[in-house]
């Protein structure tokens, strides 16, 4: 499956721009304990490049560099149990300018935010999706940032969450901070600039 990306009720491209939307990428469908699952097809796994892991302790804010932080595959995982507490992942940031994306444990849902956006995020600033912890009472989140939109997959593709946005180019902050009790587990790739055709 592959599916158009610009939502015509709030249409944000910016004036300047010589293009207007995006398709998502390919995906594959299937069927899991009854329920449609999606995910990236697996040939996506050929753009990965440089690849980090680590462990983002409770209450310090985490701080990635070093690489194109608006390209990238990246993986999260944490253990919610019993808990209400809130992760906030923060994109594409410069000066007035950023993205935010929040998972509540509370509330189970996982909301993404253009407000900070150009053009306020136009008439539709957040979107939010309902997120449910596994039977281990943990989350996954998987977040493909490409240039202006992220694909997020949650919990092995049981939701799927696209999201467009526009800030400056040069807007390449990214940042993640959470008050759970145990650290956020990540595997992160860097994505190679084309896909090589043999």
């Amino acid at each position: 499956m592959i599916a158009w990306m610009q939502s015509w009720e709030s249409y944000i491209t910016p004036q300047k721009n010589l293009w207007s939307g995006m398709m998502t990428l390919p995906r594959e469908i299937c069927l899991k304990n009854n329920r449609l699952s999606q995910n990236p097809v697996k040939e996506f796994d050929e753009l990965h490049e440089k690849f980090l892991e680590g462990e983002i302790e409770p209450n310090i804010k985490k701080e990635f560099s070093g690489f194109d932080t608006r390209h990238f595959d990246a993986a999260f995982e944490l253990e919610i149990a019993h808990s209400k507490n809130k992760i906030v992942f923060t994109l594409a940031q410069i000066e007035n300018y950023c993205v935010k994306v929040e998972y509540n444990a509370a509330t189970n849902l996982l909301t993404f935010d253009r407000a900070n956006t150009i053009g306020g995020g136009g008439k539709i600033k957040r979107r939010s999706t309902k997120v449910l912890p596994d039977e281990n009472g943990r989350i996954k989140l998987r977040f493909i940032v490409d240039t202006c939109s992220i694909e997020i997959f949650a919990n092995d593709g049981e939701v799927a969450f696209t999201n467009t946005f526009f800030v400056p180019l040069e807007a390449k902050g990214f940042s993640i901070e959470h008050n759970f009790s145990g650290s956020l587990r990540y595997k992160l790739f860097t994505l190679k600039k084309q896909l090589q055709i043999k």
